[in-house]
């Protein structure tokens, strides 16, 4: 991954390995914030790639995939109960850059939303409630970031 952060796909998918690595897996989280010099690092790169070349509805859900993976990584690692892996979160991880990238997150979505007028409705309950998967939906997507992102920074 960091030797390809121009791969949108390849990016996405490394994301999404470490988020199925990291799901509800202590030592996994652990290896990802404490034995990974530069894991939380790259992560977190994933969420600056808020804006897209091509304004195509396929390039807008690429990346909010690779967002909504990236954060969900984040998400996962800061619920370790251990201090040592938030201290390194903190050090190593560069929480100030982190909460930066989770911040940009939340406002470039937002952002996204209003400028393109997508109707939330009744997705947002779906959201809120964890009940919605879809991928192919830009509102739920960004929903579903923005959710994510301020879980993680609380």
């Amino acid at each position: 991954m960091k030797e390809h952060r121009d791969d949108l796909e390849l990016y996405t998918k490394g994301c999404k390995a470490l988020l199925n690595f990291t799901t509800d897996d202590p030592n996994a989280q652990r290896i990802l914030a404490c034995k990974e010099a530069f894991g939380l690092r790259i992560i977190a790169e994933g969420m600056k790639y808020w804006q897209s070349d091509r304004p195509d509805e396929s390039d807008v859900l690429d990346h909010l995939r690779l967002r909504l993976a990236s954060v969900r990584v984040l998400k996962n690692v800061s619920t370790h109960t251990s201090l040592e892996v938030k201290g390194k979160i903190a050090l190593g991880g560069g929480a100030a850059r982190i909460v930066d990238r989770l911040l940009e997150a939340l406002v470039f979505t937002g952002k996204d939303l209003i400028t393109n007028n997508y109707q939330v409705g009744e997705m947002s309950a779906a959201v809120a409630a964890g009940d919605y998967t879809g991928e192919q939906d830009i509102v739920g997507l960004s929903l579903t970031i923005m959710k994510d992102a301020l879980e993680t920074i609380v």
